[in-house]
């Protein structure tokens, strides 16, 4: 399966190891949930709000600001126990303590005002409740020059942590990535090419090494990897979903931060104002 660097609205694909990666965090806020209302906040195309709702203890209520993708969500899951509305997470419409958890994933990053964001969410989770979020580690997408035009920012995992703390006083921090298997599979591939080389003519190298290496970045993927084969006679290794791992401890290259968070914190927040800017 392919890796994918920049995707926004994601469709259910099996083909996608993108889509895999996101359902793996779907089924990690699922085992965190414990029954009752769910809110999951830019829900997309729906499916892992689908996901949420087969745990037959709780009720989902999708939100998302695309209506258009509502209108086919809700043609693709009839689900008596999933409702969908749309709106934005910066004025959620819903009263005080609604919900017993809250399921957000590449969602924060998208917004300006994500204190505004968190005081929403804080205000419709009930005192007791928990919040599951998820966003791209900035780490990752610096160490792979990675530029998302969607995203307004992106934070260090230390960084939302801190951030969270704010408004929850509990926060577990997760670490999304590959198991060391993959990485294991990719630095030998990478031991490989670089004996593969060796062999190459000197000008092919020179041309690898200074033509087309400062270009890479520009050529799309599918053509690098065809290239790679037709070359060197391999491609580069691609992770499997079981090689998907979530975890608290380190995890090698890691590109999602995940975070648990317990007992809102109200005291202090000025709700008004998110709800008023999210009007706006």
């Amino acid at each position: 399966m392919t890796r994918t660097t920049v995707v926004e609205r994601i469709s259910a694909q099996s083909e996608s190891l993108f889509y895999h990666e996101h359902v793996a965090r779907y089924r990690f806020a699922q085992a965190a949930l414990s029954g009752g209302w769910i809110l999951d906040i830019a829900c997309g195309s729906g499916y892992g709000s689908h996901l949420l709702v087969e745990d037959p203890r709780v009720r989902v209520v999708g939100v998302d600001i695309h209506l258009p993708t509502l209108t086919s969500v809700r043609q693709t899951y009839q689900q008596d126990r999933l409702s969908l509305v749309a709106a934005s997470g910066l004025a959620l419409p819903f009263g005080d303590h609604t919900f017993q958890a809250i399921v957000s994933l590449e969602t924060i990053e998208h917004l300006d005002d994500d204190q505004g964001f968190l005081r929403e969410v804080v205000r419709v989770l009930h005192p007791d409740g928990t919040c599951i979020l998820s966003t791209p580690d900035k780490a990752y997408s610096l160490r792979h020059r990675i530029v998302n035009p969607y995203h307004v920012r992106e934070y260090f995992r230390d960084e939302l942590g801190t951030l969270l703390t704010d408004y929850f006083g509990l926060v577990e921090l997760y670490s999304q990535g590959f198991t060391r298997y993959y990485h294991d599979r990719a630095r030998t591939y990478a031991a490989t090419i670089q004996e593969t080389k060796r062999h190459f003519h000197p000008l092919l190298r020179y041309t690898i090494d200074r033509l087309y290496r400062p270009l890479k970045s520009m050529v799309p993927g599918c053509i690098d990897r065809y290239l790679l084969r037709r070359l060197l006679g391999q491609g580069y290794p691609q992770p499997d979903p079981e090689e998907i791992v979530i975890s608290t401890d380190p995890v090698e290259d890691a590109s999602v931060t995940l975070a648990i968070c317990r007992y809102p914190r109200r005291e202090g927040l000025d709700f008004r104002s998110s709800r008023s800017n999210g009007r706006e």
